[in-house]
């Protein structure tokens, strides 16, 4: 992210989200949340100019066509359950802490987890940068996405 002014604490949309870990520029900082906000709480102001967060998190999926949600799809051998991805108007927030603004943008760092059953594929915006063989899962991960609203990322499962 770039900084236009110095910040005291760094304030990202966030509802169904847990964050486990966050760094602001490889140092460790702490978090707090509400029903809408997760707050980056930082020990001095964050300066001017470019600077990267990293946040480990959890998110709930719903069955609402909003955020991260799964859907039932019609298949030749049946029903099967997929994971989609609804993110504009404000829907992003719902998945994924982050500065859930239109004129906000910021490139993407996203890797997810398919259940080797049922031969899950993961499908995205961006082209697959690994895939990694975790036993009864594999990790996909994708390339760096160019800067964009959060609205315009997808992942399905």
């Amino acid at each position: 992210m770039n900084v236009a002014s110095a910040v005291p604490d760094i304030l990202l949309h966030s509802e169904h989200t847990t964050i486990n870990a966050a760094t602001l520029d490889g140092a460790a900082v702490s978090f707090s949340h509400d029903a809408e906000r997760s707050m980056l709480v930082l020990e001095q102001a964050c300066e001017p100019g470019p600077h990267t967060i990293h946040i480990e998190f959890e998110t709930t999926m719903f069955e609402e066509l909003e955020g991260i949600y799964r859907t039932q799809v019609d298949t030749p051998t049946g029903k099967q359950w997929m994971l989609a991805s609804q993110f504009e108007c404000t829907y992003a927030r719902r998945s994924l802490p982050c500065f859930d603004e239109p004129a906000m943008k910021a490139t993407f760092d996203i890797s997810t987890t398919c259940p080797k059953k049922d031969h899950w594929v993961a499908i995205g915006n961006m082209p697959i940068a690994s895939e990694e063989d975790l036993g009864d899962v594999t990790r996909v991960t994708f390339e760096t996405s160019p800067k964009m609203s959060s609205k315009c990322n997808m992942v399905n499962d």
